[in-house]
């Protein structure tokens, strides 16, 4: 339900360049400082999850959901990013003149 409701409130833009509470990657130390999302949205997608499920939320999970959630689009962003590179280089390499000329010839 929070994973619903965070895609549906945020641009993927937003979610894309944010953590749940904001600060430094405690994996790369290197990485930027990301902001944290609103708070005010994310108030409003807690309670209602809150009221769902009362006596199994956690605020540790829900944080970590959110911010597994906004992972899961880096890496999304990530892996079509690549195709697209791959796919131009591709395209470059079989356009380029001595292969064309060399296609040519073959028929």
């Amino acid at each position: 339900m929070g994973r619903s409701l965070v895609r549906a409130l945020f641009p993927d833009e937003v979610l894309l360049r944010s953590n749940y509470r904001g600060g430094s990657s405690k994996i790369d130390k290197n990485a930027a400082k990301r902001p944290s999302l609103d708070s005010g949205i994310m108030k409003a997608i807690k309670e209602p999850v809150m009221q769902k499920f009362p006596n199994d939320f956690k605020q540790v999970l829900f944080g970590m959901v959110i911010n597994n959630v906004m992972t899961e689009l880096r890496r999304q962003n990530k892996l079509a990013d690549f195709g697209s590179k791959f796919t131009l280089r591709l395209l470059k390499m079989l356009i380029s003149p001595g292969l064309v000329f060399g296609l040519l010839n073959t028929f």
